[in-house]
């Protein structure tokens, strides 16, 4: 059974819709907003929608650095152009010189 209905989710998205556009609204006229005396509390609340958007964005790229497959996932991409045409690129990254011999 769903504890929060359609109808909740809508209120709680449009309430957060609301608040970070007064919030950028308020942050373009920080004069105003200085003489009304609203300027700490709007900042406190840009802050924290900050903050919450950074830990949005990190937590999920902090997870997947933890994967072993995704720092060969990423050496793959990186060095796609290496690959297909052959090159080791391990030696290179283990900074051996494969060219010494000759």
């Amino acid at each position: 059974m769903d504890t929060i209905g359609s109808w909740e989710k809508f209120i709680w998205v449009q309430l957060w819709e609301v608040v970070t556009t007064y919030v950028h609204i308020a942050c373009a006229w920080k004069p105003l907003m200085k003489k009304l005396g609203l300027w700490k509390s709007i900042r406190s609340i840009a802050r924290l929608y900050d903050a919450g958007m950074g830990i949005l964005i990190f937590i999920p790229v902090a997870l997947f650095s933890w994967f072993p497959f995704a720092s060969t996932f990423q050496t793959r991409l990186m060095f796609n152009q290496a690959f297909s045409r052959g090159l080791e690129i391990s030696l290179i990254l283990a900074g051996n010189n494969p060219n010494t011999g000759m």
